[in-house]
């Protein structure tokens, strides 16, 4: 009777401290799974298939009703730029001709203060063709580095 305590002590720690904290879906999943792994491992096979089958359908039903799903519209830009070529209105100018939203977030000087690198959450308009919009920011800075990140949880930053 010892072990099967200690086992999910060491299975609960290992997932608290161990990994990285995910979605609470993610988190039950996990910790229903151990639930059937131990309820069939010490020989009560009836309440693992029954305990799977009602993960199952609580799976199908979070899927198909989008339950905790997140909006994922905004995206993070970083743009660097030349300290001569620097004119904020300008790049701005162009994030308003594809953007809905444009909220510069951070401005940080780099290479001894002869590059900014800017950052902006955005809300791109629908039907952007992203190719223009990244040849349009090219212009205001000097070909230099542009990297847009995807996926952000709407007012997350």
């Amino acid at each position: 009777m010892w072990p099967a305590p200690f086992s999910l002590a060491g299975a609960f720690s290992i997932i608290c401290f161990r990994s990285a904290p995910g979605d609470p879906a993610e988190i039950t999943y996990v910790l229903m799974t151990m639930a059937i792994g131990l309820a069939s491992g010490l020989g009560y096979l009836a309440y693992a298939v029954i305990s799977a089958i009602i993960l199952l359908v609580a799976m199908l039903l979070m899927n198909v009703l989008n339950f905790g799903g997140h909006e994922t519209t905004d995206q993070l830009l970083k743009l660097t730029v030349p300290e001569d070529m620097y004119d904020k209105q300008m790049v701005e100018d162009v994030l308003k001709q594809y953007a809905q939203k444009v909220v510069l977030k951070r401005v940080k000087t780099t290479e001894l203060g002869s590059l900014f690198e800017l950052q902006y959450l955005l809300r791109m308009k629908s039907g952007v063709d992203e190719k223009a919009f990244i040849d349009a920011l090219r212009t205001t800075n000097g070909n230099l580095g542009i990297a847009m990140q995807y996926n952000l949880i709407a007012d997350e930053y």
